[in-house]
């Protein structure tokens, strides 16, 4: 599980929303009651490049006669959207809204990620009763929507083209089966008892017009207006099925706390350097820079040399400073063409530029660790290591003119005495 996942599962966690995870994908599906209609939703989640995508789906199957209109109608609307875009799935008749972003690694923000399925369940609710309005069009009425007419009814709103002492009747509703007025209807909506994607007849003409078209651009109704004559709570705009029991809460913090243990072990030896056995390098470091005193003196007495004879003959500074590179690159050339490694299973010299050698203790084999530091290096933190087995009298393997002499020693008879020193 990558922490992005994980993220989102606290995040939907923390809302109070349900939710169903997708077996062997980062992908979780969800579905909320918004304020016309349901809206299934899935967020899914790609770990390694940090991107999350939130895709909210339309409950209304386009027929393949009225999918030109349609595409019309998801085209205009995207051009007006700053956040995600609206899509159809020509084949099947399925209306998406998909919104996407990239994270920056290791800050996957909460906030963020509940704001992209807020706006994916909002988008595709704004949208669905003018979906419904050309969904629901004869087909041989098709010719006369206006698709940009109908947009703009949406967005922008409209004046009142009827007196307010219009009756309306609502097709079909079980709850209101007799005329309103336009105030009931603004009334009704506006304490979310009524969707506005609701068809409903002006008895006056005998027109079928959307309940948000009515009652777009309507103020609030006057004090003298009275009452709506049905009294419904408040509707919630976003809100899950049902509450998470305390039970499975639990278990998947378990679960998230341990697969974000497992990745962080995953990632740990992820970088971590390997020798070419396969060994974990546990500690790899070449010899100091001012293990190169003398060829230091020299080289800084060379360039002071170039430049004081900058102004005396150039061709001699020029001489100078070249010498003095010189000897700072053979610096750098010997120091990197040395290499201390020790890993769980051994100490190991490499040496060499072209043709690299190499000399190496086994640990369980090591008789004793001597660490020399003394003059002028020890002043400066640079100490000699020198490591001996029983199978030889002598040195075998020497790390010279290296820091932290005494922690390397220390990190040896760790090994020695079976203990990982990653532990620490």
């Amino acid at each position: 599980m990558s922490a992005l996942y994980a993220t989102v599962l606290t995040t939907f966690k923390e809302m109070g929303w349900l939710y169903r995870k997708v077996a062997e994908h980062s992908v979780i599906e969800a579905d909320f009651e918004a304020h016309h209609t349901k809206i299934p939703l899935h967020v899914q989640v790609f770990g390694e490049t940090h991107i999350i995508t939130v895709v909210s789906n339309s409950t209304l199957q386009v027929p393949p006669t009225h999918r030109l209109p349609v595409c019309e109608l998801l085209m205009r609307t995207n051009k007006d959207l700053n956040l995600g875009n609206f899509e159809l799935e020509w084949d099947s008749g399925q209306v998406m809204f998909r919104v996407t972003n990239v994270f920056p690694p290791n800050r996957h923000d909460s906030r963020i990620i509940a704001s992209l399925v807020h706006s994916a369940v909002a988008e595709m609710d704004r949208l669905t009763p003018f979906l419904g309005e050309i969904i629901r069009t004869p087909k041989g009425e098709l010719l006369l929507v206006k698709v940009a007419d109908l947009i703009r009814l949406c967005f922008c709103g409209r004046e009142q083209a009827f007196p307010m002492s219009a009756r309306y009747t609502l097709q079909q509703h079980p709850a209101f089966s007799e005329p309103l007025s336009k105030e009931d209807l603004y009334t009704l909506v506006a304490r979310g008892s009524l969707a506005r994607g609701e068809m409903c007849i002006d008895e006056a003409t005998g027109f079928t017009h959307t309940v948000g078209e009515l009652v777009s651009g309507m103020r609030p109704p006057s004090a003298s207006s009275g009452q709506a004559r049905i009294t419904r709570p408040a509707y919630r705009e976003i809100s899950p099925d049902s509450e998470i029991p305390e039970e499975i809460e639990a278990e998947e913090e378990d679960e998230i706390e341990e697969e974000l243990a497992e990745e962080e072990a995953e990632e740990k030896d992820n970088n971590r350097n390997y020798s070419p056995s396969g060994e974990v390098i546990l500690h790899h470091a070449h010899p100091s820079w001012l293990g190169y005193t003398k060829a230091l003196i020299l080289c800084l007495l060379l360039a002071i040399a170039g430049a004081l004879l900058l102004v005396i003959q150039l061709e001699y500074a020029i001489i100078a400073l070249l010498c003095a590179s010189s000897t700072l690159i053979a610096v750098g050339i010997a120091r990197y063409s040395h290499d201390y490694i020790v890993t769980r299973e051994r100490v190991e010299l490499i040496w060499g530029l072209i043709g690299r050698s190499s000399k190496e203790a086994r640990i369980c084999d090591i008789r004793s660790i001597d660490v020399y530091e003394s003059g002028l290096k020890g002043l400066l933190g640079l100490g000699t290591i020198d490591f001996s087995t029983a199978a030889n009298a002598g040195i075998e393997v020497q790390f010279k003119d290296m820091r932290r002499a005494h922690e390397v020693k220390d990190l040896v008879r760790k090994l020695q005495r079976g203990i990982d020193p990653t532990d620490d």
